[in-house]
């Protein structure tokens, strides 16, 4: 299963909670009105935490959810930075390899032309037949 529709799932059960639990909460306090009981009393107190601590965590979910959202788009916007760091690397790499050779044959020119130089500017006098 996604971790997406595990979410999903999650978020959706716990909002069925918080609708539940508000559905009986308000019943205990239409009931507690109603009937007076005493009885009833600890009941509805308990359910009051039980509602208050499900408010609180269903907050905190989206407010989580929210900030997995956005880290997420963080991660998206990094990937592709990284992606197109990682083309100018490459762009670059080749480059330098091609800047390289450039160099290489200049080298073995100019190096060829001294030679050639050279040989033209012998005296004939260091040729002795």
């Amino acid at each position: 299963m996604h971790p997406c529709e595990v979410n999903f799932k999650l978020t959706f059960c716990v909002t069925q909670s918080l609708i539940i639990m508000s559905k009986l909460f308000r019943l205990l306090q239409v009931l507690g009105e109603l009937m007076g009981d005493k009885s009833l009393e600890k009941f509805r107190v308990e359910y009051e935490k039980l509602h208050r601590a499900l408010k609180k965590s269903h907050e905190s979910e989206k407010r989580l959810m929210q900030k997995c959202r956005e880290l997420n788009a963080e991660i998206v916007a990094n990937a592709s930075k990284v992606q197109t760091a990682l083309k100018l690397s490459q762009e670059d790499q080749t480059t330098i390899a091609s800047l390289k050779k450039v160099t290489i044959i200049e080298v073995v020119k100019t190096e060829r032309d001294e030679i050639e130089r050279s040989k033209c500017s012998l005296p004939f006098a260091a040729y002795s037949w």
